[in-house]
C-alpha cells in the first residue's frame, strides 16, 4: 500500500483476509446471534508491516513476514488465553468510557483518511500534507463516491439519517471502497 514490500504474496493475502472475515462474519452470526461482519483489525495490518516485519528483519531473519506472522499467532493465542481467563474484560472495563469512545473515533478517522487517499479523494500536497483532489470525474473516484453513498444508505435505517452516532458504518464503507478504486485504477493502468 505504501510502496513497503512485504515479501508476502498479495493474492494469499487477500484470499486469507477473506476467507477469514467470511469465516468469523458466519460464526458471529450463527454462534453469537449477532450477524455484524467481521474482519481483520487495520490497527493489526498497519503494526504488522511498520513494526513486526522491520523488527523481524532487522533481527537478522532472511524471513521475516514468516517471523512476523509466527508473532501475530502467538499474540493471538495469548489473547485468547486472557479472554477464556476474564483478564480481558477486567482490563477492557478498567479503561474510561470516554477514552474507549476517544480511540474508537481516533482509529475510525485514520482508517477513513486511508480510504480517502486510497481512492484519489485526497492527494499529498507540500504545503499542507494532503488536499482534495481537484478530479473528481476519474474512475476510482466515481467508485468510491457511489460506493460511499450505497454504504451511508445502508447504514441510514439503523443509525438515523440525522445521527451522527455510528460512524462505524461509514468508516468501513470508505475504506471498501477505497480498496474497489485502487483495484479499479490499477486494471485501468495495466490496460
Amino acid at each position: 500500500m505504501f510502496g513497503t514490500d512485504t515479501g508476502v504474496d498479495f493474492g494469499a493475502v487477500t484470499t486469507a483476509t477473506c476467507l477469514s472475515a467470511a469465516l468469523a462474519t458466519a460464526i458471529m452470526a450463527v454462534y453469537a446471534r449477532y450477524p455484524i461482519a467481521q474482519a481483520p483489525g487495520m490497527g493489526e495490518n498497519f503494526f504488522f508491516v511498520f513494526s513486526a516485519l522491520p523488527a523481524a528483519t532487522a533481527a537478522g531473519f532472511t524471513n521475516g513476514w514468516q517471523v512476523a506472522l509466527g508473532v501475530v499467532f502467538v499474540s493471538g493465542v495469548l489473547f485468547l488465553i486472557l479472554s477464556l481467563v476474564g483478564l480481558r474484560e477486567m482490563i477492557f472495563n478498567a479503561v474510561s468510557p470516554s477514552l474507549k469512545n476517544g480511540i474508537a473515533a481516533g482509529i475510525g478517522l485514520f482508517i477513513a483518511f486511508i480510504g480517502l487517499q486510497q481512492a484519489g479523494v485526497i492527494v499529498r500536497d507540500p504545503g499542507t500534507a494532503v488536499k482534495l483532489n481537484a478530479h473528481f470525474a476519474s474512475p476510482d473516484s466515481i467508485v468510491f463516491f457511489l460506493g460511499a453513498d450505497d454504504s451511508c444508505l445502508a447504514c441510514a435505517p439503523r443509525a438515523g439519517i440525522d445521527s451522527l452516532g455510528d460512524c462505524r458504518c461509514h468508516n468501513i464503507g470508505v475504506s471498501a471502497q477505497a480498496e474497489l478504486a485502487a483495484h479499479a485504477r490499477q486494471r485501468l493502468r495495466g490496460a
